[in-house]
C-alpha cells in the first residue's frame, strides 16, 4: 500500500507533489487531481524483467481516472515555488498524498544501482546520460572532487562525474532526512522517464536546455496539466531555470500517475541500502492497457 494513498476512494481529490533541485534550492510543484482507486500496474517499457505491482490490485477505469484522449488523467497546478532547502520543500508538500523527488534515494556501496541501469536501458542514447550513478554515502561530506571520486572508486569501483559531485549537497540533504517510513509517501522518480511515457514510449532526445528540448517538454506537459500553457512561471532565473520547472512538473505527474494506479517500480526485486532504504525508481505509464502488460 501507498501509506496515505491507501485511503483513496473513487471520486477523491488529492494533492501530490514534485521536487527537483535547482540553483537556489528546490523547485516544488504541487498539483491537484481526481483519484479513481488504486491499481495493479506493471512495467511495460520493454526493459527486461517485470516491474513490481503498485497498489491494491484494483485497476481504475478510464472514466474514474479522468483520462482524455489516452493522455492519462488531467490535473491542475496549485502552486510552483522555490524552497531554500529540502526541509522547506517537505514542509511545502506536507499535505500531499505522494511526493516524487528527482534525487537519489538509497545509496549503495557496490556496483551501480539496478534502477539506474534499467532506466538507462529504457531511455537509450543520448538520454541515458541523464541518469547518473549516485555516490556512496561515505563520500557525501568530502569537499574536493579528486578525493571524493578516488574514495568512491575504492569502495564501489565506480568513479564520480563532476555533475554528480556538484549535486552532493542536495543528495546529502535528502539522505539526512530519509527513512524507510518516509518512503511510504516520498519516492524517487526521474523526469526523463516521465517525458518518455508522455512521448508515447519514446525518449525526448533534444536536450532539456535547448530551445527544441524545452518546446517539446512544454508540449508534452500540456497533455496532462490542464492549466499549463507553457511559459516560464514567474521565478527569477537566479533561482531556477525553465528546465528545472519542467522536471519538477514531470515528477509531479509521476506521483499522480502512481496514485491512480498507472505506474510500477524498477527493479522488480527491491534492493536495500545499508539503512534499509529501497533503491528504486517509479515508472509512470499513460494508460491502463500499457501498465498492465
Amino acid at each position: 500500500m501507498w501509506g496515505m494513498a491507501a485511503q483513496c476512494t473513487t471520486g477523491d481529490m488529492a494533492l501530490f507533489g514534485g521536487i527537483d533541485p535547482c540553483r537556489a534550492g528546490w523547485v516544488v510543484v504541487v498539483g491537484m487531481g481526481g483519484l479513481g482507486g488504486m491499481g495493479d500496474c506493471r512495467l511495460s517499457t520493454g526493459v527486461s524483467g517485470r516491474g513490481r505491482p503498485v497498489g491494491d490490485g484494483r485497476a481504475p477505469s478510464a472514466e474514474a481516472a479522468g483520462v482524455r484522449g489516452g493522455a492519462g488523467a488531467v490535473m491542475e497546478v496549485r502552486r510552483i515555488l522555490v524552497a531554500k532547502d529540502f526541509q522547506e520543500a517537505l514542509e511545502r508538500t506536507a499535505e500531499c498524498r505522494l511526493v516524487c523527488v528527482h534525487i537519489p534515494v538509497g545509496l549503495g556501496d557496490g556496483p551501480a544501482r539496478g534502477c539506474d541501469v534499467m532506466a538507462r536501458r529504457l531511455l537509450g542514447r543520448p538520454r541515458a546520460g541523464s541518469v547518473f550513478d549516485p555516490p556512496i554515502r561515505g563520500v557525501l561530506d568530502v569537499a574536493d572532487y579528486p578525493t571524493a571520486t578516488r574514495e568512491n572508486f575504492a569502495v564501489s569501483l565506480r568513479g564520480l562525474n563532476m555533475q554528480t559531485f556538484r549535486m552532493m549537497d542536495k543528495i546529502r540533504q535528502v539522505d539526512a532526512v530519509m527513512t524507510a517510513e518516509w518512503q511510504g509517501r516520498l519516492r524517487e522518480a526521474h523526469p526523463e522517464l516521465a517525458f518518455h511515457a508522455l512521448n508515447d514510449g519514446r525518449a525526448v532526445n533534444p536536450g532539456k536546455k535547448s530551445p527544441a528540448g524545452r518546446a517539446l517538454r512544454r508540449l508534452l506537459l500540456r497533455r496532462v496539466f490542464a492549466d499549463f500553457s507553457g511559459p516560464m512561471p514567474r521565478l527569477s532565473l537566479r533561482t531556477a531555470e525553465q528546465d528545472d520547472v519542467h522536471d519538477a512538473m514531470a515528477v509531479c505527474w509521476t506521483a499522480y500517475q502512481c496514485l491512480v494506479g498507472r505506474c510500477s517500480v524498477i527493479p522488480p526485486e527491491p534492493q536495500l541500502d545499508a539503512r534499509g532504504l529501497r533503491m528504486e525508481l517509479l515508472i509512470p505509464s499513460l494508460d491502463d492497457a500499457a501498465a498492465g502488460r
